[in-house]
């Protein structure tokens, strides 16, 4: 997900939005709209963050979401403060060992064929927590229907134990499939800081 900021080239309002697709969120804006827009920056990070932004400019706020910063870069000082709440949220970040989360993970109340899974998942990923298999690849691994895989990688995502990243690539979450320690984990939890934030397991 993230934080986008779209507007004109011409000095003028830019809108500060939250997308998982920027890029489509401009050609919905764009229709109807008088001048050509861009998308002029976006930013990885939860939906608190357009809120903080939201606030940041409150004083410049036109209309809903958009904001004239005048004759002002809009895109330098939007980035300095998605750049500083980044920052601040680094000192808090919260990240449980991968003990904690299997002491925890009945809370969770997953299916069995999100069990399932996720062992696959957790013996398939490469350094970087990533696993390139399909649906149906898991669906002949485990003998299950396709329902019962669909249903089960919806669980992990809600709990934000594996998600997807395009298809046929899923992302594991580190401080499950890691432990504090190994080779790549310290790495892997700081370039994936912002994600791990919004993708705290929820225990």
């Amino acid at each position: 997900m993230y934080v986008y900021v779209i507007g004109s080239m011409e000095p003028g309002p830019v809108k500060i939005g939250w997308s998982s697709h920027p890029a489509v969120r401009l050609k919905q804006l764009q229709t109807g709209y008088p001048h050509k827009l861009h998308l002029l920056y976006q930013h990885a990070g939860p939906r608190e963050l357009e809120g903080v932004l939201h606030r940041e400019f409150t004083g410049l706020r036109t209309h809903g979401e958009w904001f004239d910063f005048g004759a002002a870069d809009p895109v330098s000082q939007i980035e300095e403060a998605a750049s500083a709440y980044t920052r601040e949220r680094s000192r808090h970040i919260e990240i449980r060992t991968d003990r904690a989360v299997l002491r925890g993970l009945w809370k969770l109340r997953l299916s069995l064929g999100a069990r399932d899974i996720l062992d696959q998942l957790a013996a398939m990923h490469d350094p970087d927590g990533v696993v390139e298999v399909t649906p149906d690849q898991l669906g002949e691994y485990l003998a299950a229907p396709p329902a019962t895989i669909r249903h089960a990688l919806a669980d992990l995502d809600r709990a934000h134990l594996a998600w997807k990243l395009s298809h046929g690539r899923y992302q594991l979450n580190p401080t499950y499939g890691y432990r504090h320690g190994e080779r790549n984990y310290e790495d892997l939890v700081k370039r994936m800081g912002p994600t791990l934030r919004y993708r705290k397991i929820p225990l």
